[in-house]
């Protein structure tokens, strides 16, 4: 990244773990360049790096991002969703009352291990740069940590107001299902990039995705 000037960077996770011949997953790797002020995305997600970098933008560089799937829903909480991936969050994120570790388990392939962590408490501004025909969004709402079930790798449990109106705004917008967190009250900040970015003389169209208000796409 440094040799080539790159400010982010998306690449393919399998590809690194055998080419470094990593005993492991090559998530981890992505929370330490993180950490180091080098927002990567795993599985080759172009729009996700980006998104990543974004995200550091916003708070000038002081604060980590994190880069998640969408998942599940919490299993008595309808507004909230886990928020997880299998170990790329910095460690710098996780909770300070419990001590973050890789866990050890078998594959077929033999001894693995994976980075596992709860996030810390906390308001987190999740959002996503994305493409489709031409047209640019910027998918941006803000939520609150919240108590849920342990599970494996980095996860943090995400309540917002409506979990539904967010749903709906996923499935019906061009995401795919990784998206961006960053710790803190971003959102107007990423309305400003949106407005900003936003160039129709010069045929650029983005277009700011708010999914804690109904109705059509809108800055």
């Amino acid at each position: 990244m440094k040799e080539n000037d790159c400010r982010c960077a998306a690449y393919d996770c399998f590809g690194v773990r055998m080419a470094l011949g990593l005993n492991g997953s090559a998530c981890a790797i992505e929370g330490e360049l993180a950490d180091r002020g080098l927002p990567t995305a795993c599985e080759c997600d172009v729009w996700g790096g980006i998104s990543m970098v974004m995200g550091q933008a916003v708070t000038l560089g002081d604060d980590t991002p994190f880069l998640a799937d969408w998942t599940y829903r919490h299993p008595t909480n309808d507004n909230a969703e886990l928020i997880w991936h299998g170990g790329p969050f910095a460690c710098s994120l996780a909770r300070k009352d419990v001590k973050p570790e890789f866990k050890k388990f078998t594959t077929p392939r033999g001894v693995s291990y994976e980075a596992h962590w709860e996030l810390k408490p906390g308001t987190i501004t999740m959002f996503r740069m994305d493409e489709l025909d031409g047209k640019y969004y910027l998918f941006c709402g803000e939520g609150k940590s919240c108590v849920g079930p342990g599970t494996t790798g980095t996860y943090v449990w995400l309540e917002v107001d409506s979990w539904k109106r967010w749903e709906e705004k996923l499935v019906l917008g061009p995401y795919i299902h990784h998206v961006g967190g960053i710790y803190g009250s971003y959102f107007e900040i990423f309305r400003e990039i949106a407005k900003y970015l936003n160039k129709p003389r010069n045929g650029v169209k983005v277009i700011f995705d708010n999914p804690d208000r109904e109705g059509d796409y809108s800055l």
